[in-house]
């Protein structure tokens, strides 16, 4: 098939290596600066970002699928490594300028292709990138160059879910349904219970969801199911527990 012909799902479907620039990606591009208290000479502060949960539980997601992620971008931040760590994200370049040199790595590192990689950028320094991938991904707030350069956008915003658009796209086009579109029976339980299953509907190669048979308010702890039965991974308080069930 030729590249040209090619959809944005047909894309995602070979997309082995996700990749994400932070700032107006995962962040919604604001960056807070609070000064040292204390008087001193060098102009330093505490750098403060937010970000999505969603995005989090995204990341998951994307590594039980077997998907490789990473973070590469322009700025130097201990806020982003810690995120980083946090979310066990598999390749972390700061401080790229040029990123291009950074993908290089990661083509090395994980032997594949650029036709196997996805990137989501918003600003014209993501460029580069996405005009090379497989994959290229604009968020609903990326400049109109960047969206113009891309395959797919999210429809939202960095910072308020982005990350997780693109995985849920990604994971969709590969035959899964998120576990976020199969909670609906869940959550409509309360008190205690023994277990709940709740099948994919949409395939069999979908996931489910599993309250573990311990007991266990809704939402306190689950697990992600394959189609065979295996516990993939577990995850605590997804869903809120019903007020009063405690």
């Amino acid at each position: 098939m030729s590249a040209v012909m090619l959809s944005p799902e047909d894309r995602a479907r070979r997309v082995k290596v996700l990749l994400f620039d932070v700032d107006g990606v995962l962040t919604n591009g604001e960056i807070t600066i609070i000064p040292n208290v204390a008087p001193n000479t060098e102009l330093k502060g505490v750098e403060v970002k937010s970000f999505s949960a969603h995005d989090g539980l995204g990341v998951s997601l994307a590594r039980l699928a077997g998907l490789k992620i990473g973070f590469v971008t322009k700025r130097n931040s201990q806020v982003v490594a810690i995120r980083a760590r946090d979310l066990k994200i598999d390749h972390v370049y700061q401080g790229q300028a040029h990123k291009m040199e950074a993908i290089a790595k990661i083509l090395a590192a994980e032997g594949c292709t650029l036709d196997e990689l996805a990137y989501v950028g918003d600003d014209i320094v993501d460029l580069p990138v996405m005009r090379r991938v497989g994959f290229a991904i604009a968020t609903a707030n990326a400049r109109p160059q960047v969206k113009a350069a891309a395959h797919y956008t999210t429809p939202m915003s960095g910072g308020f879910g982005a990350g997780r658009d693109a995985i849920d796209f990604i994971l969709n086009a590969r035959g899964y349904e998120t576990p976020t579109q199969s909670l609906g029976a869940a959550c409509s339980f309360s008190g205690r219970i023994s277990a709940l299953k709740v099948p994919s509907a949409a395939n069999e190669a979908g996931y489910c969801i599993d309250i573990l048979p311990d007991s266990l308010l809704v939402g306190e702890q689950f697990s992600i199911l394959d189609k065979s039965g295996r516990i993939k991974e577990q995850i605590h308080g997804l869903i809120p527990a019903p007020v009063g069930s405690r």
